[in-house]
């Protein structure tokens, strides 16, 4: 297996997926309505501008995924809090990752069929599972020098 070559706009965009986290959390879980908005845009917005920078330019099918999911979140925040809101954040949840899908062109069939499911649970299950080989041969790399080892032993101590 190759390993993955981190570069800064990596390095970044892994800062605004933690932050995003830190969001969820603040927003989402607590916040209510607004809350989920707020997080649910941001996510899009970030995830669109590193998108861009990587040069992984949107087609056809990723605007459309993109505008339902901008149309479904919107409901967040027009409405209180219901129990279909748990279902409509499942859903919302759902079109960001078919979004993202077909922004990355990882679809396994070009038409929308019963495939859908089954990319959705490749997406979402196997595909983030399988880089973590990757994820421990680039931490193993990066111990070799002593900045490497001085920078994880940092980021081991930031996340505790």
């Amino acid at each position: 297996m190759t390993p993955f070559i981190c570069t800064g706009k990596e390095r970044i965009f892994a800062i605004v997926c933690i932050l995003l986290g830190v969001l969820f959390f603040e927003f989402d879980v607590f916040a209510g309505q607004l809350g989920t908005f707020i997080f649910f845009l941001t996510a899009i917005v970030s995830t669109f501008i590193y998108m861009e920078i990587v040069n992984n330019k949107q087609n056809v099918k990723s605007y459309t995924a993109l505008g339902i999911l901008l149309l479904s979140i919107v409901p967040f925040l027009i409405y209180d809090a219901t129990v279909l809101t748990f279902f409509q954040l499942l859903f919302s949840l759902a079109l960001c990752i078919t979004w993202v899908m077909y922004s990355t062109r990882t679809q396994s069939a070009e038409k929308l069929s019963g495939f859908i499911i089954g990319d959705l649970f490749n997406q979402t299950f196997i595909v983030p599972f399988a880089n973590y080989g990757g994820i421990f041969l680039t931490i193993r790399d990066g111990l070799k020098t002593r900045k490497g080892s001085k920078r994880f032993l940092v980021s081991v101590i930031g996340l505790v």
